[in-house]
């Protein structure tokens, strides 16, 4: 472009847009991934502990987005899907194996550990994921619609998850591909050595994401299963919990002649488990102020008067106070505390708590 003076300049990188531009067009976009839970053009992430069965959790989504099909009782939008495995990609690969009638299935696999930190600019690596996803829609003629970083802190080797700059560059970057593909791009991480701390690493990273899904694996049933809390969802519900079952499914043999063996996820398998989250730290003030206010009443305490002391506890916002005791937040706290409704508006012990 040329200006004044025959300077050369630049187009503008930021378009602008009047009021009268912006219409109920907006409505129509397909930008949904997984009804409720995902998007695509979003950043999100499946964390836990390690051993919490996040990669069999990323791998069936992979499943179900390249198929089509619902994901636990979600409708989900069918598209191509690019697995970054960049850790332990053989075991990756054999887990893929477990699922029904993937050879034909748009689905691709990077089996190493892209870099995610630079002080400026977009990482080479960045550039060569979005390169090979637009070759994984070449070749399979089907439009991207995941991608999957397993796990995040592979790609921050050489830096720090808890230094606020490493972690904006790996942000940074991420965002790249996010933008350059409109895909969902889904981390896999870890929770830290305190797991009511939320996810592992320095606080950009929650800021930095639409969605974030909590895993913890149930390990008093056999094969294990998985409870998944909905910690943060920009666009949809959270705070509400749900389960997956697994079962063993044979893989085929290896070079000694053995039965090699995985898990997948079981969507047909109802998970039934004595097993219950525990309080978190919120939820003990609130079962204190429950048990005060019914060793008065001597009996079922009123969910009004409840809510109502409730909000005038200090140690937190009025607006956190408030949203505490509303919807799923509310049946949490009754479910984690064995709490139950009773009479007309009131609430009591299912049984003594027992932590």
């Amino acid at each position: 472009m040329q200006g004044e003076f025959g300077q050369q300049h630049e187009p503008p990188r930021f378009a602008l847009k009047l009021s009268g531009e912006i219409t109920l067009d907006l409505l129509q976009r397909r930008d949904r991934l997984v009804k409720g839970l995902l998007s695509r053009n979003s950043l999100a992430a499946l964390y836990g502990a390690p051993g919490s069965l996040k990669s069999f959790v990323a791998l069936d989504l992979a499943y179900h987005v390249a198929r089509g099909l619902p994901w636990s009782g979600r409708e989900v939008e069918q598209g191509a899907v690019l697995y970054v495995a960049a850790e332990a990609p053989s075991s990756i690969e054999m887990r893929w194996l477990a699922h029904e009638e993937t050879e034909q299935l748009p689905v691709g696999f990077i089996g190493d550990a892209p870099g995610m930190i630079t002080r400026e600019g977009i990482a080479g690596d960045a550039q060569q994921i979005v390169e090979r996803a637009r070759e994984l829609e070449q070749r399979t003629v089907a439009k991207l619609a995941l991608v999957i970083v397993d796990t995040l802190a592979r790609t921050i080797a050489g830096g720090s998850e808890n230094d606020s700059g490493d972690m904006t560059a790996a942000i940074r970057n991420l965002d790249y591909i996010k933008q350059q593909t409109e895909a969902c791009v889904l981390l896999v991480h870890h929770t830290g050595k305190n797991q009511e701390a939320g996810l592992r690493g320095h606080s950009s990273l929650l800021a930095a994401l639409d969605a974030s899904l909590l895993f913890e694996k149930d390990v008093t049933l056999n094969p294990p299963a998985a409870t998944v809390s909905v910690k943060k969802s920009k666009d949809g519900e959270d705070g509400y919990s749900f389960n997956l079952a697994t079962k063993v499914v044979e893989v085929g043999l290896d070079a000694y002649g053995e039965q090699r063996t995985t898990l997948v996820i079981d969507h047909g398998l109802e998970v039934i488990s004595d097993r219950r989250l525990a309080p978190t730290p919120n939820h003990l003030k609130m079962l204190e102020l429950f048990s005060g206010i019914r060793r008065c009443s001597e009996g079922p305490v009123l969910i009004s008067d409840f809510k109502k002391q409730w909000r005038t506890v200090p140690g937190a916002t009025k607006d956190s106070r408030a949203r505490q005791v509303k919807g799923r937040h509310f049946e949490d706290f009754l479910e984690r505390c064995r709490l139950m409704p009773v009479g007309e508006g009131a609430i009591d012990y299912t049984n003594q708590p027992d932590f």
